[in-house]
C-alpha cells in the first residue's frame, strides 16, 4: 500500500508483524512504538503500560543457544549409561548435581513462557495462545508465567529472588507458592 522506500525502515531488526488491529492502534493513537539497539517495544500511551517488547542484541547467537540446549539434551540421555563407571563418592556427587537439572530446566521453561508472554499483544487470550503454541494446559502457562513474574522478573521494582540460595526438591514448590499463597511476595 506504498510505505516507506528507506531501507533502514524496511530493515528486518525494524519491522514487527501486527494484526489489523494493533496495526490501526499505533497508526490511530493508541500504543506507541518504541525501539532502542537493545530493544523493541509497545507502550498504550493512554495508561503508559508496555503492551509488549522484544530484547535484541547483535552478539546473541539463537542458534548456538539452541545448540547448547541439544547439547545438554544428549548428555542427559547418554548420563546414564555412564553411572557405572563412578566411584562411590562420584555417585554422591553425580546425584547432588542431577538434583539441580530439574529446577534449572523448569526455570528455563518458565522463562521461556513468561517472554512470550511478554511479546504478544493479545491481552485476554494470551496464555490460550501460549497454551496452544507450547502444547501445554492454559492452567500450567498461566502458574509458569506468574512465578516467573513474581519471583525472577527483575525489570519490576522489587528484590531478585535468588533460587540458588535454598534447596528445593520438587520444582512445583514455585508453582504453590507464587500461585497458591496469599502472600507470594513472603515466599
Amino acid at each position: 500500500m506504498g510505505g516507506s522506500k528507506d531501507p533502514v525502515v524496511n530493515a528486518d531488526d525494524n519491522l514487527i508483524t501486527l494484526c489489523r488491529s494493533c496495526h490501526r492502534n499505533i497508526h490511530e493513537g493508541g500504543w506507541e512504538l518504541q525501539c532502542s539497539a537493545s530493544m523493541f517495544r509497545v507502550i498504550d500511551r493512554r495508561t503508559g503500560e508496555q503492551v509488549m517488547r522484544r530484547m535484541r542484541s547483535p552478539t546473541f547467537n539463537p542458534s548456538s543457544f539452541l545448540q547448547l540446549l541439544n547439547v545438554i539434551d544428549r548428555s542427559l540421555s547418554e548420563a546414564p549409561t555412564l553411572v557405572a563407571y563412578l566411584d562411590d563418592d562420584q555417585l554422591v556427587e553425580a546425584f547432588r548435581a542431577s538434583r539441580s537439572l530439574g529446577r534449572r530446566s523448569w526455570m528455563l521453561q518458565a522463562a521461556i513462557l513468561h517472554e512470550a508472554q511478554r511479546r504478544s499483544v493479545y491481552r485476554d487470550g494470551v496464555l490460550v495462545g501460549i497454551s496452544r503454541t507450547f502444547e501445554i494446559s492454559v492452567n500450567l502457562a498461566e502458574k509458569y508465567t506468574r512465578v516467573w513474574r513474581e519471583f525472577f522478573d527483575v525489570g519490576k521494582n522489587r528484590e531478585f529472588f535468588n533460587v540458588e540460595d535454598i534447596f528445593l526438591e520438587e520444582p512445583s514448590w514455585y508453582v504453590v507458592a507464587a500461585t497458591e499463597s496469599p502472600e507470594p511476595r513472603r515466599w
